[in-house]
């Protein structure tokens, strides 16, 4: 094998191999980072508060931060939402 050729086949193999551990890393997505998409207004939620708040959990908002809480128990027809201090941003 002449050096020109050999050199062309390893570099093709260097090139070959780093493209395919980039795709690799770009296609790969975490199971629990979609799951509140696969859950949204599912079957599963007897309540319609819960499948309300299935989908609300997916609403865009500054920094995806949700800066509110959700409080169930005043009865089984009421939601009462409330700011989570904790999460807001002193800019938004």
């Amino acid at each position: 094998m002449k050096r020109r050729n050999f050199l062309m086949l390893v570099g093709g193999g260097v090139v070959l191999a780093a493209g395919a551990g980039t795709f690799a890393r770009i296609s790969r997505q975490p199971r629990t980072a979609s799951q509140p998409w696969d859950l949204a207004g599912g079957p599963k939620y007897e309540d319609p508060r819960m499948m309300a708040l299935s989908f609300a959990v997916l609403a865009p908002n500054p920094h995806n931060k949700q800066p509110w809480l959700i409080d169930l128990n005043e009865g089984p027809d009421t939601m009462v939402l409330k700011a989570d201090l904790g999460r807001l941003l002193p800019e938004t």
